[in-house]
């Protein structure tokens, strides 16, 4: 059978379509702005790790969701500067921006069908479920954490990458909890849809029930149909 990663070559050579459709959700307050950077890095640097380790070319939504009153003017205007959408949750409920992310997320892949590709950075284990659940529907997850804390194993087995926060936002490259890619795979073109994608992640979980019905119920558990 050979190693994952040769596994993982023979699918991407068969099914060469780009990933397309991709969106970024930041939980900025989960995930801020490292001391070491400034905020108008960033958003380049999280492009230039997408495109040089999954082979990402373009980004469709980039947004980050935190209370604009607990971030400074200088990182509003440098995420302004770059793209980056600064979607305002104030503080009135728990878990706020917790549920603008799933919403948004949500519509983001029903807008995208068949297959989305989503970008989350967060730690929060509360996007878990809905994460495998848009990943059983074929949407692609790639994950962005932080360093130094505890970060569930149910919410990093719901992407097919994990990559440490911290260190992409300044521009470095530190898989996280993932296996690391070879060199002499990082400029395969790789395909959320492919069926091929089962065949190297056999360690996940499948036993999620489809969704029947869209609605929210509270910050820990969001439920929409794809």
């Amino acid at each position: 059978m050979g190693s994952i990663w040769e596994r993982y070559e023979i699918c991407a050579k068969e099914d060469m379509k780009p990933l397309e459709h991709v969106g970024i959700f930041w939980d900025i307050e989960n995930c801020n702005v490292p001391r070491t950077v400034s905020a108008e890095n960033v958003s380049g640097n999280i492009r230039e790790v997408l495109s040089s380790e999954i082979g990402i070319k373009s980004i469709k939504m980039f947004n980050a969701y935190g209370d604009c009153n607990a971030l400074s003017n200088q990182v509003r205007k440098g995420l302004h500067l770059t793209g980056v959408k600064v979607v305002d949750v104030p503080h009135v409920k728990d878990g706020a921006a917790d549920r603008a992310i799933l919403s948004d997320m949500h519509f983001f892949a029903f807008d995208n069908l068949p297959s989305a590709t989503l970008v989350l950075i967060s730690g929060d284990v509360d996007f878990a479920e809905t994460l495998h659940k848009l990943e059983q529907r074929g949407h692609a997850i790639i994950l962005f954490v932080p360093s130094g804390v505890g970060v569930s194993s149910a919410l990093r087995k719901a992407a097919k990458f994990v990559f440490d926060w911290p260190s992409a936002a300044c521009g470095k490259v530190i898989w996280s909890g993932s296996p690391s890619m070879p060199r002499e795979l990082k400029n395969i073109t790789m395909s959320p849809i492919s069926n091929a994608w089962a065949n190297v992640r056999p360690f996940y979980p499948q036993s999620y029930d489809m969704l029947n019905s869209y609605g929210s119920t509270t910050s820990t558990s969001t439920e929409f149909i794809i």
